[in-house]
Order: structure tokens, then sequence, then C-alpha cells
């Protein structure tokens, strides 16, 4: 997704979710601790926490977010941090991607503390 608000990558991202899911799906709100997902949800027994950045340039979560995702998957959540809804269906189809703590690029986010 190129160039593209974070809100309207949310929006896309939440519309999918909850058309296309059988999970539950909540958007945090600005009043949430720092740091937290902006899309947190459960599929399939599945605690899954979203970080969404805007499009264009690589999704990388601040230091806050690294904390607060990293923590989800050494809970045995799936976290990812991404501008793009191909990574969201990745992570609900092949459940081990998550857990490898990947954004767009692969990389982990215990490398970006």
């Amino acid at each position: 997704m190129n160039d593209l608000s974070e809100s309207y990558i949310q929006s896309v991202i939440l519309d999918f979710l909850y058309k296309d899911t059988c999970g539950s799906w909540v958007k945090a709100h600005s009043t949430s601790k720092s740091g937290t997902a902006d899309i947190l949800g459960c599929f399939h027994g599945r605690f899954i926490a979203i970080e969404v950045k805007e499009g264009g340039k690589p999704a990388v979560p601040d230091p806050l977010q690294v904390i607060y995702l990293n923590s989800v998957v050494d809970a045995g959540g799936q976290a990812i941090c991404t501008n793009d809804i191909q990574d969201v269906y990745d992570v609900l189809n092949y459940p081990s991607k998550g857990r490898l703590r990947f954004v767009s690029a692969n990389k982990n986010f215990k490398g970006l503390l």
C-alpha cells in the first residue's frame, strides 16, 4: 500500500477482519496505554496484536510499541507491525509468522530495542 494514511489502512484491515473472519476484534483508542497495538483480537483461540503504520515506508514500531508487541509474543500471542493487509491475512492463515515477531520485511522486534 503506497502513501496511504495509517487511519485508512487501519479501516481497510478492520473491515476485512470484521467481515471476513470469525474472530473478535477491537480498535484500541488513543486513550489506551502508550505502546498498545492499534488492533487487538482473538482468532481461533489466538490473541493477535496488530500495529498499523502508514504506507509508503517500512512498517517499523516505535520503542514502546516494540516492548508491547514483544510482551504479547512472550505471553504466547502473536504480534505484527504492518502497512499491508497481506501481512494480516498471512498471520491469520499461517500462525507461525506472528510467533516469529515479524514486520513486513521479516525483521525481529527484539532487534529494534
